[in-house]
C-alpha cells in the first residue's frame, strides 16, 4: 500500500469545508431571508415578450397597492416584487422552481390559465397562488390554494352569447387567440351559437406572434356572416380586429373584455365604435374611489385586488399559509377596486358583467 499524502488530504478536507461552509451559509441567509417576517408577493408578469404590451397597467396596479398596502401596515412589512414571466407559461415554471417554490413567507401572482394549468400539478398548498387575466374556466383549486380574482371566462360567455343571441344572428365566424383560453372561448361560443340555431362557417386561429390575418378574413367575408366573434389578447389580437373594420365588414363584431383595454378603445375610435365587448361592471366604490386614480376593471383592478387581499390575510393571520387559505376562503363582499367580492367554493370570485361599445372615446352599455 502507497503511502498516504497527508498534506494532499488535509488540503482537501480544508477544501470541503469551504465548500460547504459556503453553501450552508448561503442556504442559512435564504432562510433568514424567508422567514424576516417580511412578506413578499412576487408576481411574475409579461416584462417581455408579445404580452408585454399590459405590462404598464399591471405595474401601476402593483404600486397602487404597494402604496395602499404601506399605509395599512407601514412600510416593509409587505414587499411587491416583479418577476418576468416572458409572456411564456414555461418561464412562468421555472420561475416557481427556481425563486419561489419552498420558500416561506411567500405568495405568487401571476396571469393567464394557460399559466395555471401548466402550473397547478406543481402546486402542493404550501403556499398561495392567485391567477388574474384572461382566465378559463376550472382553473381555480382552493385545495391547492390556487385562486382566481377576475372575470372569468364562463362569466363573460354568458354575456356574450346572450348578447348575440338577442340580436337574432344565425350564421357566425371566429377568430381565436390559440391558447387555452381562446380554445375554451371557441368551443363555448359554437356549442351555444349552435344550440340556438346558428352556423359557424369559419374559425381563424390567431397566433400570439402573427401580424396579418387579412387573408384568412376577407375568404370568411366571402360567406358573409352576420356576426364575428373574436377572443384573445395581444398585439395580434388587436390586430386581427383592426383589420377585420379595416376590410369593410358591416355585420356584428363581438368580443371577449381585451377589447376594453384603454389603451386600444381610446386610440382606435375608428375600430372600436363598430365592436361590442364585455366587461365588468364598474362598481360604485371603484368610480368614487379608483377610477380616479386612473385605474381600469380591465388589467389594474384585479391585480391590485389581488395584492391588497394578500397582504389583508397574511397581516391579519400572522403568515401561517393555512390560515391565510382560511382568510381568502371565506371573503365576503370584500369592497375592493373590483367591487364585493365573495370567493366561491372552488376558489374563484364571481362578477357581474355588461355588454358596452364605444362612443366618442368613452365605453358606454351596448344597446
Amino acid at each position: 500500500m502507497k503511502n498516504l499524502n497527508w498534506k494532499n488530504i488535509v488540503g482537501w478536507g480544508v477544501a470541503i469545508a469551504v465548500i460547504f461552509g459556503i453553501v450552508g451559509y448561503n442556504a442559512y441567509q435564504e432562510h433568514l431571508k424567508s422567514d424576516s417576517g417580511v412578506f413578499t408577493i412576487k408576481a411574475v408578469i409579461p416584462l417581455t415578450g408579445p404580452l408585454s404590451i399590459y405590462a404598464g397597467d399591471l405595474k401601476k396596479g402593483l404600486g397602487l397597492a404597494q402604496k395602499e398596502i404601506d399605509s395599512k401596515y407601514g412600510q416593509g412589512k409587505v414587499k411587491i416584487e416583479l418577476e418576468d414571466s416572458a409572456s411564456n407559461p414555461s418561464t412562468v415554471i421555472s420561475v416557481y422552481q427556481q425563486k419561489i417554490a419552498g420558500s416561506k413567507n411567500q405568495a405568487m401572482i401571476f396571469i393567464y390559465s394557460s399559466t395555471a394549468r401548466a402550473l397547478k400539478p406543481l402546486l402542493d398548498g404550501s403556499m398561495i397562488s392567485v391567477v388574474t387575466a384572461a382566465a378559463g374556466s376550472n382553473v381555480a383549486d382552493a385545495d391547492k390554494k390556487l385562486y382566481q380574482i377576475t372575470l372569468t371566462l364562463k362569466d363573460m360567455m354568458s354575456s356574450i352569447n346572450a348578447f348575440v343571441k338577442k340580436k337574432g344572428a344565425k350564421t357566425a365566424s371566429v377568430m381565436y387567440s390559440t391558447d387555452d383560453y381562446g380554445l375554451e372561448g371557441l368551443t363555448n361560443f359554437k356549442e351555444e351559437f349552435q344550440k340556438n340555431g346558428g352556423k359557424v362557417f369559419d374559425e381563424i386561429p390567431i397566433g400570439m406572434t402573427e401580424a396579418d390575418f387579412r387573408l384568412q378574413i376577407l375568404k370568411a367575408l366571402q360567406k358573409n356572416p352576420e356576426v364575428f366573434f373574436v377572443i384573445g389578447s395581444g398585439r395580434s389580437y388587436f390586430a386581427a380586429i383592426t383589420q377585420l373594420v379595416s376590410l369593410g365588414y358591416k355585420g356584428l363584431i363581438v368580443t371577449d373584455y381585451s377589447a376594453t383595454w384603454p389603451d386600444f378603445y381610446q386610440q382606435n375610435p375608428e375600430v372600436t365604435e363598430h365592436i361590442y365587448s364585455v366587461t365588468s361592471v364598474e362598481s360604485d366604490n371603484f368610480q368614487e374611489k379608483y377610477k380616479p386614480l386612473g385605474m381600469n376593471v380591465l388589467s389594474i383592478a384585479p391585480i391590485y385586488d389581488i395584492s391588497v387581499i394578500l397582504a389583508d390575510a397574511y397581516m391579519t393571520t400572522g403568515g401561517d399559509v393555512e390560515k391565510m387559505a382560511a382568510y381568502i376562503n371565506n371573503l365576503k363582499d370584500y369592497n375592493g377596486a373590483l367591487g364585493k367580492l365573495t370567493m366561491q367554493p372552488k376558489g374563484n370570485v364571481h362578477l357581474p358583467t355588461q355588454m358596452v361599445t364605444t362612443r366618442n372615446g368613452q365605453l358606454v352599455p351596448a344597446e
